[in-house]
């Protein structure tokens, strides 16, 4: 395999051994996602190689999705190459595009709906925050540039 492949490979196993609970939440995460009535909505943003024409794909993200089923599996470069293209690059998206951290509730309790402060029995004990990972957020910021130099011209 060229040195290319093998950072990404590198990459991702270095994700998926130190932070192997977050990887497994974010995959769950986007596969309930997927299988959600309100996929459309919810799957923003949506990896780019799984839209056909202008369209998500998401029968084909829930195949290639489908392909890896324990990131305890795929925490060693034989099994993760063994994956098809397709999959890898969906996992890496998944787990090296997104970060999740712990939270407060307070930080959500402006956007209670009214009442639920009193059934504090059935609030989560941990909620949970996913932001863009900083490799994404800088591709974004760069992504921005581009398109405001695209709107001078």
């Amino acid at each position: 395999s060229n040195s290319l492949s093998s950072d990404f490979i590198h990459r991702l196993i270095i994700k998926l051994e130190t932070s192997p609970l977050s990887c497994d939440l974010l995959l769950t995460l986007f596969d309930s996602a997927l299988k959600s009535y309100r996929r459309s909505s919810i799957c923003e943003p949506f990896p780019t190689d799984f839209y056909d024409q202008r369209e998500k794909d998401f029968s084909k993200a829930e195949f290639f999705l489908s392909l890896i089923h324990s990131v305890d599996d795929f925490r060693q470069t034989k099994n993760l190459e063994s994956l098809p293209f397709r999959s890898l690059y969906l996992l890496d998206w998944i787990v090296c595009g997104f970060d999740i951290r712990q939270t407060t509730l307070e930080k959500f309790s402006l956007h209670w709906p009214v009442g639920v402060k009193r059934l504090a029995g059935y609030l989560p004990n941990h909620v949970f925050e996913i932001f863009p990972s900083d490799q994404q957020q800088q591709k974004f910021e760069l992504l921005s540039r581009f398109s405001e130099f695209d709107s001078i011209f």
